[in-house]
């Protein structure tokens, strides 16, 4: 295997696995807070919504944003540099 694309399969695992670990901590924050501290997501914000619907809807938000950075790092320059390392060998 060539070193170019080892490294930059080992750069796209890093960068996966980084952004899969902060969609994990996202996640089971949320379970935690549902698990431990139902007080406080029953608790109104405003407009009479609670929040508990606010953090769900900023936890989807934060997932679909972290997915987005992965697609467009994975369009804009993974996909681009494999290209290249394909057209050398």
């Amino acid at each position: 295997m060539n070193e170019d694309l080892k490294k930059l399969n080992s750069l796209h695992k890093k960068i996966s696995f980084m952004l899969s670990i902060i969609v994990f901590l996202i996640y089971f924050s949320f379970i935690y807070l549902v698990a431990f501290d139902i007080g406080f997501l029953s608790n109104n914000f405003l407009f009479n919504l609670n929040n508990g619907l606010l953090c769900s809807l900023i936890v989807i938000t934060l997932c679909l944003l972290i997915t987005g950075i992965y697609v467009w790092w994975n369009n804009s320059f993974y996909e681009i540099e494999l290209k290249k390392i394909k057209k050398i060998e």
